[in-house]
């Protein structure tokens, strides 16, 4: 009888283990390596696939299901057929000897077809802005758009054209990897695009956070907005200022996320506890007077707790109210474009994005006396690395003012 498994090989010199697939029949097997390694502790042998806690599961093994089904479907038609594929013949299915023929339209519907099952919203926005800068890339060189087409060379001129559009560093950045993500997963498929793409470098600058000061946060949540709208935008925010919570997270906070523990000296004290949308890390967020009051202002009133809107509306009302409460100082942003420095001077209120209001709760948690690690865990980050960014701006916010 035909038996299909996943295996583990012998580790590499970072201790991570290839993942194989082995079809066995009638004494006779192949051996196919899939493309992915991982550590032996994010490796279920019994149910050989990736454990479930670890990041990036859900697509290894949805990748590992994909390589099973197509062999379990080729199985079946031959046995309609009337007869036993041989272990080549199944062999091919998994590594065809041709590439696969398919346009580029099939690979990039199946791609996000496939990133869709498990995607986040953001994810998914992200791939759909590679695709239309790759499509306006086709159309400026006046070609189909082609997986033929596609190889080291021509990379290089897809970068250069994204900077030749206006985009910066950071954005390019972004873009390439992107675009590498989607031919790591066509070639997985048979693809065959050629070229050693992590040869086409973008260099990643650290932008500078915009974040709030303490006067800053007082001034926002005293002010008295003529309008409805610019009210909600004012308490959704100064409400992440306090948690640290993402726009994704305020966007899901329920009634069923908020609890009651008591405190070590025996006082009730209101907490959220949720599951982080973007990491899917469990954190506990206590609620200090001036969140519990904006909960309570609209207990009852919407499906969630907090009256959220679209985050490109939330964005647009908040430089709106930035501007009425006075935050309208000027402030210098540099950015990259290759080796171009663009510097310009902004009033502070057209920086302000809802993430300012987590930057703003771990830059003043710290600046309070907060240890690094409690903001970590506040925050849902996965590495101190990630907290210490903000300890590096508050030594340069004291090191000016010491000049």
């Amino acid at each position: 009888m035909a038996t299909i498994n996943f295996y583990l090989w012998d580790a590499d010199s970072e201790g991570r283990h290839p993942i194989f697939l082995v079809y066995q029949d009638r004494g006779s097997k192949f051996r196919h390596y899939i493309g992915e390694k991982v550590f032996l502790k994010e490796w279920d042998p019994k149910t050989q696939r990736v454990r479930r806690n670890v990041r990036g599961a859900v697509e290894l093994n949805l990748l590992l299901q994909s390589f099973e089904d197509r062999i379990r479907q080729f199985v079946r038609l031959s046995r309609a057929e009337g007869r036993m594929p041989t272990v080549a013949e199944v062999s091919n299915i998994v590594r065809p000897e041709k590439v696969r023929e398919a346009d580029f339209d099939q690979y990039r519907s199946d791609f996000l077809s496939f990133k869709s099952t498990y995607a986040k919203h953001g994810s998914m926005q992200v791939y759909q802005a590679m695709f239309r800068h790759l499509d306006d890339y086709f159309r400026s060189v006046n070609i189909k758009p082609s997986i033929e087409k596609m190889n080291q060379e021509w990379l290089d001129g897809f970068r250069d054209f994204l900077y030749k559009d206006g985009l910066t560093d950071n954005t390019v950045h972004k873009q390439i990897g992107t675009f590498r993500t989607f031919v790591n997963w066509a070639n997985k498929r048979g693809a065959g695009i050629q070229g050693d793409f992590s040869e086409v470098k973008v260099t990643k600058r650290e932008a500078a956070k915009v974040y709030l000061t303490m006067e800053e946060l007082k001034n926002l949540a005293n002010c008295t907005p003529d309008s409805q709208r610019l009210e909600h935008v004012r308490d959704v925010f100064i409400f992440a200022c306090v948690t640290g919570l993402r726009y994704s997270d305020l966007a899901q906070l329920a009634p069923e996320h908020i609890f009651t523990s008591i405190s070590i000296n025996g006082q009730p004290v209101r907490e959220i506890r949720m599951n982080m949308v973007k990491t899917e890390r469990v954190v506990t967020i206590p609620l200090n007077r001036m969140a519990l009051e904006i909960l309570d202002r609209y207990a009852g009133q919407f499906s969630s707790c907090l009256p959220v809107i679209s985050n490109q509306k939330f964005n647009e009302y908040l430089k709106e109210l930035c501007q009425f409460a006075g935050i309208t100082h000027m402030v210098k942003r540099i950015r990259f474009r290759g080796k171009e420095r663009l510097e310009e001077s902004l009033p502070k209120s057209e920086l302000v994005t809802v993430h300012t209001a987590r930057h703003t709760f771990a830059t003043l948690s710290l600046e309070l006396g907060m240890r690094p690690e409690v903001v970590m865990k506040l925050l849902g980050h996965t590495s101190i690395k990630m907290t210490m960014q903000y300890v590096r701006i508050l030594d340069e916010v004291k090191a000016k003012e010491m000049m």
